[in-house]
């Protein structure tokens, strides 16, 4: 089993919430914590459909083993930062151990982790026994404009959207992306922007 969480969010929103306010023709102040609230809940949505860091953010990523034949791990978010990724373990007698970071090859924009050497033994059948922390993503400053757009478009769907009753003509529900941001997340998604 895996997980991937959160540790420390983005210190900096990709969008501020004057920029989100022009865009939806918001004057008054009385809606600033709820579109706050919407701002990290859209960054968040759309870095997970594309892979993508959007902001600088520091995650943890936990596996019940190494992958077998020292095969890679691919963590599920990118671009990784250099020197910011490390793995903990629990070896075969039940310590914590961590894994030299000289001993890793690391793939920053491809988010692959792969030993120099061979993956160690973990203790049998222990949960989360392997813990990988890594900072991945961007400056909102260095992102692409489409990045900032999406994220500006899912806003205004969450605003118009308060509720997740599925319709129709939208079955996914209206928490989801709409389209025109998973259209340009899309392009960030295969590679085509960076």
């Amino acid at each position: 089993m895996v997980s991937l969480t959160c540790e420390t969010p983005p210190s900096v929103d990709v969008v501020s919430l004057a920029e989100v306010k022009a865009h939806l023709f918001i004057s008054d102040s009385e809606s600033d914590t709820h579109l706050s609230a919407l701002i990290a809940a859209a960054a968040a949505a759309c870095s997970i459909y594309c892979g993508r860091g959007l902001g600088l953010a520091t995650y943890v990523y936990t596996l019940d083993e190494f992958p077998s034949g020292g095969n890679r791990i691919r963590l599920p978010v990118t671009p990784l930062v250099a020197d910011q990724t490390t793995i903990a373990y629990v070896d075969v007698d039940g310590a914590s151990r961590t894994i030299d970071a000289a001993d890793l090859l690391i793939g920053l924009r491809t988010g692959q982790v792969a030993p120099a050497d061979y993956w160690p033994a973990t203790e049998w059948n222990r949960p989360e026994a392997v813990t990988v922390t890594f900072q991945a993503g961007k400056a909102p400053a260095s992102l692409p404009k489409q990045a900032k757009q999406a994220i500006l478009l899912t806003v205004g769907h969450y605003w118009a959207n308060r509720g997740d009753e599925i319709r129709a003509a939208d079955p996914t529900g209206s928490a989801a992306l709409p389209v025109a941001a998973r259209f340009l997340l899309d392009q960030l998604k295969s590679g085509s922007l960076d």
